[in-house]
């Protein structure tokens, strides 16, 4: 399933257009260490990315990882129970939004609070891959390369791009020197 394409065969000049309610999710073919250049260097990384579904350099994405107030943030909150989505800031993904992988497979739908709190249906990449995403398993903020701007030592927290559970954004905490992928998300 070719998701989108019909429109930009027909309409290429829309194929930076929105992605509306039915968006993918792919696991980027680099690997980058923990200095992504903070959310908008990171974005840009997707964009520009082999695996983008759109091309290389087409289409509005997001990485889904998460730099804190006052820039990117999922939740404030565990899950995002007290606010739902108006704990979002600049988020990835949207609310009451399904997320496919390129090849059409359902990922999973968002709640209300623009995460997946009730789980994902099939894991966002079949193949392995260390992702970066700064999550705790409770969508709330965790260790980010400072911001995602460092590459030392320090840890970044990644997640596992073939697991079911909440370590799919929060797996393990390697240095941030580390090349590890990112998740992109179709705005």
């Amino acid at each position: 399933m070719n998701i989108g394409l019909r429109e930009q065969l027909e309409a290429p000049a829309g194929a930076n257009k929105s992605c509306g309610s039915d968006c993918r999710i792919f696991v980027t073919q680099a690997n980058f260490t923990g200095n992504l250049g903070g959310a908008a260097g990171a974005d840009q990384k997707c964009k520009e990315d082999f695996n983008n579904p759109r091309g290389s350099g087409v289409g509005p994405w997001k990485a889904m990882i998460v730099v804190g107030a006052p820039s990117r943030l999922a939740c404030g909150s565990s899950n995002c129970t007290t606010g739902g989505a108006g704990e979002n800031i600049d988020w990835a993904m949207k609310a009451n939004t399904t997320y496919r992988r390129p090849d059409g497979t359902l990922i999973g739908v968002t709640t209300g609070a623009s995460i997946f709190a009730n789980g994902i249906s099939n894991p966002i990449s079949g193949n392995l891959f260390n992702v970066w995403t700064g999550l705790n398993s409770n969508w709330q903020i965790n260790t980010n390369c400072s911001g995602w701007t460092d590459s030392s030592a320090a840890p970044g927290t990644s997640g596992s791009s073939t697991s079911l559970t909440d370590t799919a954004i929060n797996a393990s905490q390697p240095g941030c020197g580390t090349g590890n992928h990112l998740y992109c998300v179709e705005q």
